[in-house]
This record gives structure tokens, C-alpha cells and sequence, in this order.
């Protein structure tokens, strides 16, 4: 990411997609999925991870799973991941995927490189059409999802939260 001459392109770029992805929630639907509701399925390709590794949520059953939505150009995202790094630190092992979805459209090579910059080791995706946005209803960034082992929603976090709501979420789910 240092001397990266096309870091300017993608700021640029990443904030005419959060104003675009801001108009386009308010018009197409105002309110995001609920708790209770089954998540949206998705299989979705990781980008920092083994070539050709995919992540299915029917894959994910009896895992915890938090779908974040994000983009680099977003400061709040940014904190988010970092609350996201930590989780993924001390729950992984505990039946907690983490996956983070880029919806900037941003090339993958960009994501990897971002991602190995920042020290992300949790599994990161990127949703250039913005289907799987479409399908959460996500409307603002960062979007955050906790899925329980069922595949069911739980919780939705519209925007920033403390380490400690995401962490008493998490401790609450994989005791049932």
C-alpha cells in the first residue's frame, strides 16, 4: 500500500460508492434485515486466503458467524476490523468465522495487499455487485451481522460498536 500512486483513485473511488450505496439504500429498502430472520445464504470467494477458497454460510452451521460489511475508505469501517482482528484472535478456535465483505468493488489484488498491510487474518471477500449487500439490505457502513450456529440472525450492527457488545454477543451465542 505505500507509494501506491492509485490510492487516490481508490479513496476517491470508495467514496462515490458509499454516497451511491447511500442513495441506493434509501431508495430501495429503508430497513435492514431483523433478528430472527434466516440469514441470506452466500458463498462467497476469499480473497486472502488459500487460492480458490470459498465460504458458504450452509458451510457454517453450528459456527458463529459475524458478516461485516466494509469499505477501506470508510474510517469507521477501518475500526471495525480492528475490533474484528481481535475477536477473530481469541474466539476462532472457540467456533467463531469472521468474514469481512469489501463492498467497494476494489480489485482483489488491492484487498489482498490491504489485508497483509493491516494484518487481517480473518477470511475477506469482496461483493462487486453488491448483490450480497442488496440481499442483507445492508444500507449504511459499516454493516455488521451475527449469525448464530443455525444460521439465523441475531444481531445487526448498524455502524461502529465497542469490542465488549460484539464480545457478550458472541459469549451469549456459543452457550446455546
Amino acid at each position: 500500500m505505500k507509494n501506491n500512486p492509485n490510492i487516490i483513485i481508490y479513496i476517491f473511488a470508495g467514496l462515490l460508492l458509499l454516497n451511491l450505496l447511500y442513495l441506493w439504500g434509501k431508495s430501495r429498502f429503508s430497513e435492514s434485515l431483523i433478528p430472527g430472520e434466516p440469514a441470506p445464504s452466500f458463498d462467497l470467494a476469499i480473497v486472502n486466503g488459500k487460492l480458490g477458497e470459498r465460504k458458504r454460510l450452509e458451510g457454517l452451521k453450528g459456527r458463529v458467524v459475524i458478516l461485516d460489511f466494509w469499505s477501506t475508505s470508510c474510517p469507521a469501517c477501518l475500526k471495525g476490523l480492528s475490533i474484528l482482528k481481535k475477536l477473530y484472535s481469541k474466539y476462532h478456535q472457540r467456533g467463531v468465522e469472521i468474514i469481512g465483505v469489501n463492498v467497494e468493488g476494489a480489485k482483489e489484488s488491492f484487498i489482498r495487499d490491504f489485508s497483509h498491510s493491516f494484518d487481517i487474518r480473518f477470511p475477506l471477500a469482496i461483493d462487486r455487485d453488491l448483490k450480497l449487500a442488496e440481499r442483507y439490505k445492508v444500507n449504511s457502513l459499516p454493516f455488521t451481522f451475527i449469525i448464530d450456529k443455525n444460521g439465523i440472525i441475531r444481531y445487526t450492527h448498524q455502524g461502529l460498536y465497542p469490542y465488549n457488545v460484539y464480545e457478550e454477543e458472541i459469549k451469549l451465542l456459543l452457550n446455546e
